[in-house]
């Protein structure tokens, strides 16, 4: 975890390869990856919208096998 100077919070974690699909879905409800076998994977939906009525901005980003999930209020 890492709090920019702007405010931004980001969290990072090695994955493995995600295509741009899966990234433009992340946060889609019931969206899962082929290796995440029976999740239901609702959280980042949950935390979109938390972080929508908060007035917040959510966003996530893949590079060189690492997931980053960013947060802005």
């Amino acid at each position: 975890m890492k709090l920019l100077k702007d405010g931004t919070i980001e969290f990072s974690n090695k994955t493995a390869k995600i295509d741009n699909v899966n990234i433009e879905n992340i946060f889609e409800r019931y969206n899962t990856a082929k290796s995440s076998r029976n999740a239901t994977c609702i959280g980042l939906s949950i935390a979109k919208q938390l972080t929508a009525l908060s007035g917040g901005e959510i966003k996530a980003t893949y590079q060189n096998n690492i997931l980053k999930i960013s947060l802005k209020f």
